[in-house]
């Protein structure tokens, strides 16, 4: 079952930023970070990550980091505003948050 995770952090370099995209890619993990400090991070297998191995992961690349990681439920309610110029921006929600 597919899972998804919010994290959310204090400002980081960029340099630590493509840290974590490169350290999330795989076959299974999927992320959206078009607002500063937030990620939104969907394991499709439900088995390659947990709130505890985000939470090791940031630690492993910015130790002084302040941060906030839950897993939310499928059937929880969001909402989004994007940029009109940026529809990709939703589409990715729609696509991997939102579905079952």
């Amino acid at each position: 079952m597919k899972r998804r995770f919010v994290l959310v952090t204090e400002p980081l370099t960029p340099e630590q930023e493509r840290q974590i995209a490169a350290a999330l890619p795989g076959p299974n993990i999927g992320w959206w970070h078009h607002l500063p400090n937030t990620w939104l991070i969907v394991d499709l297998s439900g088995a390659a990550i947990s709130a505890e191995s985000l939470q090791g992961l940031l630690t492993g690349i910015a130790p002084a980091a302040r941060m906030f990681v839950t897993e939310v439920s499928y059937g929880s309610p969001w909402t989004i505003r994007y940029s009109l110029s940026q529809p990709h921006e939703l589409q990715w929600v729609q696509d991997y948050w939102a579905a079952p």
